[in-house]
C-alpha cells in the first residue's frame, strides 16, 4: 500500500518545530499507510479549520458541501504553511542534484497541469460528498514522531470495490484455476507421449502463473473466425453456381448453415477477451483514481523541492502520472479506451446475440437455409457492423497519435545529436541516441500498418451493415417466389458481402497476430538485455555503444521448459542476439546510469547531451529532480530499475517489471555464469589438487566476481537465484531414482552455504544488508558436508550466529569491531590450517602415491572458537562441533 508523509501541524496553525535550546531541529513527518482503493483526499491547516462529519440525507450533504467550500475559500493550504516550515525538516538533506533553483522556478512556473488537476481533485471531493452510498469521509489526525497531534486530514474511502474489481477477482481466480487445468492436462499428455515442454520459464508448479487471456492466446480464435468466414464465403459461392447450372442451391445453403455452430463458440471465446481487456483498462483507471489521495503529498513536494522527502517526491510522480490519465489524457489513451469499449460492446454483446439468434434460427427449423438464419439476426448483426465502424475510427485516432508523438520524439532526438558533434561523448550519446531513434521508427511503422487495418475494420462495418439489409431483400424475394433462378440470384447477392466481411476478419486476424509478434520481441529484447547486463557491466556496455568494442553484438543464451533431473539441464534452449545500438533497452539503461550517477554526485549540466535527451522526450527540470530524490530513497538494487522505469514511458517503451524490479533472468543464465567461473578457477589450481573445497570457492568465487565486474549486487542476485532453484529442486532429492544427478544440486547447495556463510563473515566486502536487499534467509535445508571445510565453516556459521545474535539482533550490532577481529582470524588461522593441509597431502602422496589420510580438524577449529567466548555468552561450543564431526 502507498505510503503518505504528511507534515506535522498543531490545530492552532503553528508547526512543530524542537526549541533550539533542547536539540537540534528533527524531521516532522510521519507516514502512514494508505489503502489502495481510496479516492481523495484534502487537509486542514490553520486554527479555523472546522471538523467535516459525513452525512446520510441529502440536505445535511448539501450543507458539508458548503462548510467545505466554506473552508476551502480560506487560503490556500500549502499557503497557510510557515515560511520556516523547512527548517522543521532537519533530518532532510535538502539536495537539488545541482538543478538551479531558476530552472526549478522556471519549470514549476510552466507547469500549469498541476493547478488543473488539483482543481478537478477538488471537484471530485464535492462531487464524492454527494455520494455517501459510494465514498465515506473519514478523518485522520497525524501526529508528529513524538505522538503529538499535528494536521487533520480528511480522506474520501471506497466503500468496498468497485464492481469491476469485484468481478475481476472473481473472475481471476477462476481463470487461473482454468490455466492450471490446462496446465495439468498439457502434463499428462507430455507423460504418456514422451514429449517435454521446451519453452517457458516455470519448472516446479503446474499453477497458472500468466493470465489465461492473452494477446498470443487470441491469435487462434482470431484465425478461427478468420477460416469460418471463408468457408461461409465458399459454400454461399457454391450455393450461386449450383442454382444457376442445376437450380439446386438449397442444399448447399443448408450446408453454409452448418457453420452457425462453430461462429457461435468463437463469438463466445472473441467476446470473453473482448470483455476482459475493457475490464483492464477500467481497473488501470480505478487504479489512477485512487492515487489521487497522493494530492498532499504532491503539494508538499512543489513547494518544498530539495528539501522534499523522496517519498513526496514519489508521490509527485505517482499522483502527475494518475491524474493525466484521469483528467487529461492523450489521444492516444483517450482513442485506446474508447476501442476497447467499443470492441466489448460489439465482440462481448451485439455478435454473440447475432450468433445466439441465428443459433437459435438453426436448430429450430431443423438447419433453415442461410438466407433465412441471417433475417433472424439481422437486427444484431447490423448493430455489430454499426459498432465496428465506430471501433475503427477510434483505432485509426489512437494510431494517429502515436505515429505523431514518436514522431517529434524522434526529431527531438536527432536535433539533440547533431547540436552535440564536438561533444566529448559524442559516440556514446550517438550509440544512445540511435537505439531510441529505431524504437521511434518501429512505432511509427506499426502505426502506419495499423493505420491500415484500421481503415480496413471500418469499411468491414460497413459491409457487415449494408450486407445485412442485402440478405433481407433476399430472404423477402425467396419467400415471394421459390423458383431456382430466384434462389440462385438471392445466393449470389450474399457473395459480395459475404467477400467483405471474410477478408476484414482475415485482416484482423493478421494484424492482431502482427501485435502478438511485435510484442514478443519487445519482451525478448528486454530478457536479452537484462540477461547480458550480468556479464557486460557498465563500463563495456558503454563501449559497445560507443562502437569501441569491436563487436558490438551481444549473445545471450539460455534454457526454457522443463527442468530434466537426469541430464542435469532443461529441454529448450533459445538464444538471443542483438545489437546493444538497436536494442532500445540498452540505451535506455545506459540513460538510467546517467541519471543515478546525478543521484549519487549531484552534478547537473544543463549543457550534457544526456540531459537534453531526457529534457525533449519530456522530462523537465521538475520531474528529473523528482525521479533523483525518488531513487535516492530505493535500496541499492532497485535504484536503476526504478529510474529506467520512471524514463520508459517518455520513450514510447514498455519495460515490464516484476515487483520493484525488473525480473531476474532464467537460473540457466546464473548456472552458466558458475560453470564458466568454475572451469576458469579449475585452470588457476595445480593438478593434481589436494586442498579443500573451501579453498576452491574462494578461487570460484574470484572467477565469478571477474565475470560480474566485481558489482555486488549482481553476486546477489546470483545468490538469490540459485537459492530460489535449490527451493524449486529440492523435491528431487527425495526421489528414489538412482538417474537424477543429485550431486550436482548438491555441490551447488554447498557453494550456496559456502556464499551465506562468507556473507556472514563479511568475508567478501560489504553484505547485501549493508546494500539495502535485506538479510537473505538460510535453506530450510542445506546438504551439510563431512569433509572439513564445509562442516568446519558451518559449525563456525552457527557458532558465530548464536553468539552475537542472541536477541535477534544483527551482528555488527553487538561489539562488531571485536567480533570481526575474532572472525578475521578464525578465518586466517583456517586459511594456514588449509595451506598446511595441502602441503602436507603433498608431501604423503609423493612418499606414498596414496591418498590423503583423513585429518580431523576438531581441536584446531575448537581452540580458535574458544578464543572468542568473553564476548557474549553462547551455546556450548564444542558439543556443536562435536555434532558436527560425528560420522
Amino acid at each position: 500500500m502507498p505510503s503518505i508523509s504528511i507534515p506535522a501541524i498543531h490545530p492552532s496553525g503553528q508547526t512543530f518545530i524542537p526549541d533550539p535550546g533542547k536539540g537540534t531541529a528533527r524531521s516532522l513527518t510521519r507516514t502512514i499507510t494508505v489503502p489502495k482503493n481510496l479516492g481523495t483526499s484534502f487537509t486542514q491547516y490553520g486554527q479555523h479549520s472546522r471538523r467535516i462529519t459525513p452525512r446520510s440525507t441529502e440536505s445535511s450533504d448539501r450543507s458539508v458541501v458548503s462548510e467545505f467550500e466554506a473552508e476551502r475559500s480560506e487560503p490556500d493550504a500549502q499557503s497557510e504553511i510557515p515560511s520556516h516550515h523547512a527548517a522543521a525538516r532537519g533530518s532532510i538533506r535538502a539536495e537539488s542534484y545541482g538543478i538551479g533553483a531558476g530552472e526549478l522556478e522556471h519549470a514549476r512556473s510552466a507547469d500549469t497541469s498541476f493547478e488543473h488537476f488539483k482543481t478537478e481533485v477538488e471537484a471530485r471531493n464535492r462531487r464524492n460528498n454527494l455520494r455517501p452510498e459510494k465514498y465515506e469521509l473519514t478523518k485522520r489526525t497525524i501526529t508528529d514522531d513524538q505522538g503529538n497531534a499535528g494536521a487533520v486530514e480528511h480522506v474520501y474511502l471506497r466503500k468496498g470495490q468497485t464492481r469491476n474489481d469485484a468481478a475481476r477477482a472473481v473472475v481471476g481466480s477462476k481463470l487461473k484455476d482454468i490455466q492450471t487445468g490446462l496446465n495439468i492436462g498439457r502434463a499428462v499428455v507430455e507423460k504418456h507421449t514422451g514429449m517435454t515442454r521446451k519453452t517457458g520459464s516455470a519448472y516446479s508448479t503446474r499453477k497458472g502463473k500468466e493470465d489465461l487471456l492473452t494477446s498470443a492466446k487470441q491469435v487462434p480464435v482470431d484465425y478461427s473466425s478468420s477460416v469460418q468466414a471463408g468457408l461461409k464465403m465458399g459454400l454461399v459461392g457454391a450455393a450461386g453456381v449450383a442454382g444457376i447450372e442445376k437450380g439446386l442451391s438449397e442444399g448447399v445453403l443448408a450446408a453454409a448453415s452448418a457453420v452457425i455452430p462453430m461462429n457461435a463458440v468463437q463469438s463466445v471465446a472473441d467476446g470473453v477477451f473482448a470483455v476482459d481487456a475493457h475490464s483492464k483498462l477500467r481497473s488501470d483507471r480505478e487504479k489512477a483514481k485512487a492515487k489521487l489521495v497522493l494530492l498532499n503529498d504532491a503539494e508538499r513536494f512543489r513547494k518544498h523541492l530539495g528539501a522534499a522527502t523522496p517519498q513526496e517526491a514519489e508521490a509527485y510522480l505517482d499522483f502527475c502520472d494518475a491524474a493525466g490519465a484521469v483528467f487529461k489524457p492523450t489521444q492516444e489513451q483517450s482513442a485506446t479506451a474508447k476501442a476497447a469499449r467499443h470492441r466489448a460492446m460489439r465482440a462481448g454483446v451485439a455478435t454473440p446475440l447475432a450468433s445466439a439468434a441465428a443459433l437459435g434460427a438453426h436448430v429450430g427449423n431443423a438447419l433453415a437455409p442461410l438466407p433465412g438464419i441471417s433475417a433472424v439476426a439481422a437486427p444484431f448483426t447490423i448493430a455489430a457492423g454499426v459498432i465496428d465502424i465506430r471501433e475503427g475510427r477510434q483505432e485509426e485516432l489512437r494510431r494517429v497519435d502515436q505515429r505523431a508523438r514518436a514522431t517529434e520524439r524522434k526529431a527531438g532526438l536527432q536535433a539533440v545529436l547533431e547540436r552535440a558533434g564536438d561533444h566529448e561523448e559524442f559516440d556514446l550519446l550517438q550509440g544512445v541516441v540511435s537505439s531510441l531513434v529505431l524504437q521511434q521508427d518501429r512505432l511509427i511503422r506499426q502505426a502506419d500498418r495499423e493505420i491500415k487495418f484500421a481503415r480496413v475494420r471500418v469499411f468491414r462495418g460497413g459491409a457487415v451493415a449494408a450486407g445485412t439489409l442485402a440478405q433481407v431483400g433476399a430472404v423477402a424475394a425467396i419467400a415471394a417466389t421459390t423458383t431456382a433462378a430466384t434462389v440462385a440470384s438471392a445466393g449470389l447477392a450474399l457473395i459480395g458481402p459475404v467477400l467483405i466481411a471474410a477478408g476484414g476478419t482475415t485482416a484482423v486476424a493478421i494484424r492482431n497476430h502482427k501485435r502478438a509478434i511485435a510484442e514478443s520481441k519487445s519482451k525478448w529484447r528486454q530478457r536479452g538485455m537484462r540477461a547480458a547486463e550480468y556479464s557486460l557491466g557498465r563500463q563495456q556496455l558503454f563501449d559497445k555503444l560507443r562502437g569501441k568494442d569491436g563487436n558490438p553484438l551481444v549473445q545471450v543464451e539460455q534454457q526454457e521448459g522443463e527442468f530434466l533431473a537426469r541430464e542435469g539441464r532443461f529441454a529448450g534452449k533459445r538464444a538471443v542476439e542483438f545489437d546493444v545500438r538497436e536494442n532500445e533497452y540498452a540505451g535506455l539503461r545506459a540513460l538510467a546510469y546517467e541519471v543515478q550517477d546525478l543521484v549519487e554526485h549531484g552534478r547537473f549540466d544543463a549543457h550534457n547531451p544526456f540531459m537534453q535527451v531526457l529534457d525533449v522526450c519530456g522530462v523537465d527540470k521538475l520531474k528529473l529532480l523528482a525521479i533523483c530524490k525518488a531513487a535516492s530513497g530505493k535500496k541499492a538494487n532497485v535504484q536503476l530499475d526504478f529510474i529506467a522505469s520512471r524514463l520508459a514511458p517518455h520513450f514510447g517503451m514498455k519495460l515490464r517489471m516484476s515487483g520493484d524490479r525488473q525480473a531476474l533472468p532464467h537460473i540457466s543464465v546464473f548456472l552458466d555464469h558458475l560453470r564458466a567461473a568454475e572451469t576458469r578457477a579449475d585452470e588457476d589450481l595445480p593438478i593434481p589438487y589436494y586442498g579443500t573445497a573451501h579453498k576452491r570457492y574462494d578461487k570460484v568465487y574470484e572467477k565469478l566476481s571477474d565475470v560480474y565486474g566485481g558489482e555486488a549486487l549482481h553476486l546477489q542476485d546470483f545468490e538469490n537465484a540459485i537459492r530460489q532453484h535449490l527451493a524449486k529442486t529440492k523435491h528431487l532429492l527425495d526421489k528414489h531414482d538412482p538417474a537424477i544427478r543429485k550431486d550436482e544440486l548438491k555441490e551447488l547447495a554447498h557453494f550456496l552455504t559456502y556464499l551465506e556463510t562468507s556473507r556472514l563473515t563479511n568475508r567478501h566486502g560489504t553484505s547485501p544488508v549493508e546494500q539495502g536487499a535485506g538479510p537473505a534467509p538460510m535453506p530450510a535445508s542445506a546438504p551439510t558436508d563431512q569433509r572439513f571445510e564445509s562442516s568446519g565453516l558451518k559449525s563456525v556459521q552457527v557458532a558465530l550466529t548464536a553468539k552475537v545474535e542472541p536477541q535477534g539482533m544483527p551482528m555488527r550490532a553487538v561489539k562488531q569491531r571485536e567480533i570481526e577481529a575474532e572472525v578475521d582470524a578464525v578465518l586466517s588461522t583456517l586459511e594456514s590450517f588449509d595451506a598446511r593441509l595441502q602441503d602436507k597431502g603433498a608431501r604423503v602422496h609423493q612418499a606414498t602415491s596414496r591418498a590423503v589420510p583423513p585429518v580431523d580438524p576438531l581441536q584446531e577449529i575448537q581452540d580458535l572458537l574458544e578464543k572468542m567466548g568473553d564476548l557474549v555468552p553462547g551455546p556450548d561450543v564444542p558439543a556443536m562441533l562435536e555434532a558436527d564431526f560425528k560420522p
